[in-house]
């Protein structure tokens, strides 16, 4: 097996030379002025970071408190209007029943107490269900701000970070730009074992025909065998071709004027003159 090595250069136009160099130095000059600012302003922003995530995090933790809180039932009674509204609610109530019952001659009855204490139950629970998923949906837009809070100093911080590489990567694609398609390459190519023994063999030979020498075949099967024990064979060689035919070894042994020149270290069958 063998490698084949290329090199190959290419440089700019001679007089085009001087003008490249200068257009380098002048991103350069570029770079190295606007750099500094790129990382102070970089700074400027962490230092503001500094200053709103820690309230933001906070704001985070206080509003993921407040919704366990709720889950937990505690803001079920948590509006302190709540307690008069119902008990205003409930003199309503109590003053339309007694009326329809009083015009009735049944006021005072059994039936009497358990309409009223009915209608206000109901009233009661219609209120406190109410006020309960108001105050989940306070909590709910709670987290939501407090959210939101993160995400505008969590953009803060990846500006910042990005800043300073905004100068760096504007040089490098400068730089790639003025040198494009300038320099010194090298390709090293592996060549396959069957190129190079059919490069070996000639123009006039074919490897699968000829090349018989067990050590450049791989699975190797034996399909039959001729009157004076010499074998034949299902193969595929190494380089990934597959063949039919005889093993050099065996061929030395029966019939050795059949053998034919050994290239590059390896047997060779003339099956001509098997």
């Amino acid at each position: 097996m063998g490698k084949k090595k290329t090199v190959q250069k290419n440089e700019p136009w001679a007089p085009a030379k001087p003008f490249i160099l200068e257009n380098l130095q002048q991103q350069a000059d570029v770079f190295k002025n606007t750099q500094p600012q790129l990382m102070q302003y970089a700074g400027q922003q962490r230092d503001t970071y500094g200053r709103i995530a820690p309230g933001a995090e906070q704001g985070i933790m206080g509003a993921q408190g407040l919704v366990n809180s709720n889950l937990a039932g505690n803001n079920l009674r948590g509006n302190p209007y709540l307690d008069a509204i119902i008990g205003q609610r409930n003199q309503d109530i109590a003053g339309s029943v007694n009326d329809q019952f009083g015009q009735s001659g049944r006021y005072g009855s059994g039936q009497h107490a358990a309409i009223l204490a009915s209608e206000m139950a109901k009233a009661d629970d219609a209120l406190r269900f109410q006020n309960y998923g108001m105050e989940r949906g306070y909590q709910q837009d709670a987290i939501g701000q407090a959210g939101n809070m993160m995400q505008g100093s969590q953009a803060i911080l990846n500006n910042a970070a990005e800043l300073p590489w905004v100068g760096i990567q504007a040089a490098n694609g400068a730089v790639r730009q003025a040198s494009s398609g300038y320099g010194t390459s090298t390709t090293t190519q592996k060549q396959g074992l069957g190129s190079t023994l059919m490069g070996l063999a000639g123009t006039g030979l074919q490897a699968a025909s000829m090349f018989s020498d067990r050590r450049l075949k791989t699975n190797i099967e034996q399909i039959g065998t001729l009157a004076d024990g010499l074998g034949l064979y299902r193969w595929i060689y190494r380089w990934g071709e597959s063949g039919e035919g005889v093993m050099a070894d065996e061929v030395a042994q029966l019939r050795p004027w059949a053998l034919g020149p050994v290239i590059g270290g390896y047997a060779t069958v003339n099956y001509g003159a098997l």
